[in-house]
């Protein structure tokens, strides 16, 4: 009569693969409350195992980053870790928190000869090491602007492909609370040399296509920046009844 506690697993995983045994000697709940209760009587030198799967949730959608299960004799009040007759078994997680920023702020109003700064904010907030593979892309920014300063990152953690096809990737891996950020500059061409005088910038992932429009996810670290171009043209001509000297 053993209970296995997945409190501090499902903050971070969900049951997707109900408990089975081994063998009809034992039987384990389905774990629909937060705990897997196996019962049942072995004979001498039998073994018998229950096995079930949890599937980590989705990055911004978990607890703490870190998969603690713990089982012990069903009775025993706050089982430890190290405890005699308690097992543990506990899994780390990383989790990328990826931005961008642009300089001037986004939605501001640039001028022929301007320059926009880019940067790509990538930081692990988890638990574990994690992978980089994002891309960012520049089709509805170099019809009104040219790269002037290269994809640079912070760190070499990361690493910055060339720009192709108007888009370039960041890949590499961080480590758990470290943070690197990849920038670059554009300078807004001249009147008449432009397209719809609005540099709009999304980063997405490896491959995928961004959106029509810039409409952040969350507003406070967004996945996407827009800059409006000033083409005022500039009249000059008489009053009528005026008359020229």
């Amino acid at each position: 009569d053993y209970t296995d506690n997945l409190a501090a697993v499902l903050d971070d995983a969900d049951l997707t693969g109900t408990p089975v045994s081994s063998d009809p000697a034992l039987v384990p709940s389905s774990g629909s409350d937060g705990m897997i209760r196996v019962t049942g009587t072995l004979a001498p030198d039998q073994t018998v195992t229950v096995s079930y799967t949890v599937t980590v949730k989705p990055d911004g959608d978990r607890g703490d980053n870190r998969l603690r299960n713990v089982v012990a004799k069903t009775g025993i009040t706050d089982p430890q870790c190290g405890d005699d007759g308690v097992d543990c078994t506990e899994h780390p997680i990383g989790e990328l928190d990826d931005w961008k920023t642009v300089a001037p702020p986004t939605g501001s109003t640039l001028r022929p000869g301007e320059t926009a700064t880019y940067t790509l904010h990538f930081e692990n907030t988890g638990q574990a090491p994690v992978e980089v593979n994002r891309d960012d892309v520049l089709a509805k920014i170099l019809d009104d602007a040219d790269v002037t300063a290269q994809p640079v990152a912070s760190s070499d953690a990361l690493t910055v492909s060339a720009i192709e096809n108007s888009r370039f990737t960041v890949t590499g891996t961080l480590q758990p609370g470290q943070a690197v950020t990849v920038s670059y500059t554009v300078t807004v061409k001249p009147d008449g040399q432009r397209g719809d005088d609005r540099l709009d910038n999304f980063l997405v992932p490896n491959g995928e296509e961004p959106p029509e429009t810039c409409v952040p996810a969350d507003p406070e670290r967004p996945d996407c920046t827009y800059n409006h171009v000033s083409d005022v043209g500039v009249a000059r001509g008489v009053p009528r009844g005026a008359r020229h000297v």
